[in-house]
């Protein structure tokens, strides 16, 4: 498959989970993303020692999202995070083809940050996130993850892999979202965690 035929298979696919996504009631949303948080606050709190997090998750800085059209909503972790001692990032478009993180403190005043989404403002400091919690489109069993097709979080993922940098990747989304393959460009990679109302994958 050329690269023209696996953008256009997933323009296709994006569009159905997305779709499939905003036909769920709010209130089950509500719910699914409480739900989502609680999965992924109890695994972080026994994650083991890692490249990434050598002294587990208690003084990470791990990234968050602000959930925008019917996304699930990440923020729901942020204050039991804080109490576990992590420092709190939200990513912030720059420019087509880039964004960066900068550190949310529990008061800051949040800015427009690109797309709908809020984040902090210039003032803030940029960050390198130790744990990268992402929104997506659509993911499979094996943790590949369809993004919206801007490639934001696939080039700063690449850039930090590439510095030897490579935060621990955690996408969250609802279980509806899930399909039975995601197709795999040569630039794709898996992502360490997927998370839903049902569990982590």
């Amino acid at each position: 498959m050329d690269d023209e035929q696996l953008r256009l298979q997933k323009q296709a696919l994006r569009a159905e989970s997305l779709a499939k996504r905003d036909r769920q009631s709010e209130q089950d949303r509500q719910l699914w993303s409480q739900q989502a948080a609680a999965h992924l606050l109890s695994h972080l709190a026994i994650l083991p020692q890692t490249p990434q997090l050598p002294h587990g998750i208690q003084g990470a800085t791990v990234s968050l999202f602000w959930p925008i059209r019917s996304e699930i909503d990440s923020l729901l972790a942020a204050g039991a995070l804080r109490q576990q001692g992590c420092q709190i990032a939200l990513p912030v478009v720059l420019s087509k083809t880039d964004l960066e993180f900068r550190l949310w403190r529990e008061d800051d005043p949040l800015v427009a940050a690109g797309y709908g989404s809020k984040g902090p403002a210039q003032t803030a400091p940029v960050v390198l996130p130790d744990c990268l919690v992402m929104p997506l489109a659509a993911f499979d069993n094996e943790r590949n993850r369809m993004g919206y097709g801007a490639g934001f979080y696939d080039r700063y993922i690449g850039r930090q892999v590439k510095s030897e940098k490579k935060p621990l990747l955690i996408g969250l989304a609802f279980e509806c979202q899930k399909l039975d393959k995601v197709p795999v460009g040569r630039y794709d990679q898996p992502l360490d965690w997927i998370v839903t109302e049902a569990g982590i994958l």
